[in-house]
């Protein structure tokens, strides 16, 4: 059920961006993008990012503005304790390495 929700997701998505989904390139787990986010993720968490009426998991500021809409609702925000935002890079990916790394990143971007 879970390749079926995700290949009708991949139709969808690829018609809404023009996209032929026989040709559409992902990963060997379906997901898609710079954000690599499977078909359903996007289609629940996309933004259009650079407003041209597009969701497109393959344009970068669309990618980028969904990863902090799925973040987000997530949790995230930029006041949590590092425990809820712990829980909301883990809830986009589930990889202690991933999450350390991500909050590494974020402390260096946000100091002074």
């Amino acid at each position: 059920n879970w390749a079926l929700d995700e290949l009708y997701a991949l139709i969808v998505l690829t018609q809404a961006i023009g996209r032929d989904p026989l040709n559409t390139p992902g990963s060997f787990a379906g997901a898609l993008g710079p954000a690599q986010f499977i078909p359903t993720s996007f289609i629940n968490y996309g933004i259009d990012g650079n407003n041209d009426n597009k969701k497109d998991p393959f344009d970068m500021q669309d990618a980028m503005a969904s990863i902090a809409n799925y973040l987000h609702c997530a949790g995230w925000t930029q006041d949590a304790d590092i425990t809820e935002k712990r829980k909301a890079v883990w809830a986009y990916n589930h990889s202690r390495v991933y999450v350390n790394t991500i909050l590494m990143l974020c402390d260096r971007c946000t100091a002074p």
